[in-house]
């Protein structure tokens, strides 16, 4: 049971890194900032968003294209780029692979995809090579929606991810409590932390808006 406590814990921590809207606790339950809040704050927001080189604004296939403008983008701010790793949509990882070995395959070209044999920050990972250097391909499922049909997919300096634990006072970090507090009624538990993540300077990632999910 606490294999499957953790698993759960896992896909609530990656659905707030992307999703989780900040609170201080005022309000409501504390919350952390998640990628999609902070890469939209002012002042440094890098994000993609041309369908096919038309500008039309409708949801874009994932191609080597779209990646390789995004990372220009993501060159001309000055990010530094050492550890870019692309988390996208089983949907759109489909289209990218099926663009790339169709390329490979019918015209020859070699996009340079590298087998998934390596690990960036626990994820495992695909690698395309692109002319402004490597990127890792990553799925996630809880990527947030599009500002229209699609879905947000994001570009990650792992290199500038960094994981940070609140110590509760007389806990520690992370710890096993009684679910029901009644002491007659002690018989199920819960896995209690709370984490969130620093993420650097928000130019140091890119958001491709609008990623086709169909």
């Amino acid at each position: 049971q606490m294999e499957l406590v953790l698993e759960t814990v896992a896909k609530k921590v990656e659905w707030s890194a992307f999703n989780a809207q900040y609170n201080d606790g005022t309000t409501g339950n504390r919350q952390m900032r998640g990628l999609d809040q902070h890469c939209s704050l002012s002042g440094g927001n890098i994000v993609y968003h041309d369908t096919d080189g038309d500008g039309t604004g409708t949801a874009q296939k994932l191609n080597f294209d779209v990646i390789a403008a995004a990372m220009k983008k993501l060159y001309d701010a000055g990010a530094p780029m050492r550890n870019l790793v692309l988390f996208c949509q089983p949907t759109a990882l489909l289209d990218l692979n099926k663009e790339i070995v169709n390329a490979t395959v019918v015209s020859g070209k070699n996009y340079g995809i590298l087998p998934r044999d390596r690990n960036v920050g626990g994820v495992d990972i695909d690698t395309i090579v692109t002319p402004f250097g490597t990127i890792g391909l990553a799925l996630s499922d809880f990527l947030p929606a599009g500002s229209n049909d699609g879905k947000k997919n994001f570009i990650v300096d792992m290199s500038f991810v960094k994981p940070v634990f609140l110590n509760i006072p007389g806990y520690g970090t992370m710890f096993v409590r009684d679910l029901d507090q009644n002491d007659n009624a002690r018989i199920a538990k819960a896995v209690y932390m709370e984490m969130g993540f620093d993420f650097g300077p928000q130019q140091y990632h890119c958001e491709i808006d609008n990623v086709s999910n169909a």
